[in-house]
């Protein structure tokens, strides 16, 4: 029989530096597609700003990203997003656990909505990683 008092998981997800690199990367490569296709210029100059715009608004959520999960046997995991309350989240078979990257696929309880995060290795220590990486696997 297992102790329900036991001491779960907890992992408090960071900002990573390098979700924003990719990030930008990727937004800046979208301009240079606009530019490289066949549209009228006036479309590539709104584009030229509008993406940008886009990725600065991808920039700034991704810095105050604060996520945070647990895990304990009794209530399974829980999400907590920007500071609110936790909730309950069933963990879907689509999750990628990868050494550079988790892709989390995850539905709540209350919303049967899919929803997925993005966990960079960076975004947390490497050992609370390395412990994020096998309790997903084991769950």
């Amino acid at each position: 029989m297992f102790n329900q008092f036991e001491a779960g998981s907890y992992f408090k997800i960071g900002s990573s530096r390098r979700c924003l690199q990719v990030g930008c990367a990727l937004h800046g490569m979208a301009v240079l597609a606009c530019w490289l296709s066949n549209i009228p210029v006036a479309f590539k100059w709104v584009m030229s700003l509008v993406i940008p715009a886009l990725g600065w608004v991808y920039v700034y959520q991704r810095g105050q990203a604060n996520i945070e999960l647990r895990y304990t046997r009794t209530t399974g995991w829980q999400i907590c997003l920007d500071g609110q309350d936790f909730w309950d989240i069933t963990i879907l078979k689509s999750t990628v656990v990868s050494n550079l990257a988790i892709f989390l696929h995850y539905r709540e309880k209350i919303d049967p909505r899919y929803k997925a995060i993005m966990i960079a290795n960076d975004s947390l220590s490497a050992n609370d990683y390395r412990r994020l990486m096998v309790k997903l696997k084991i769950t």
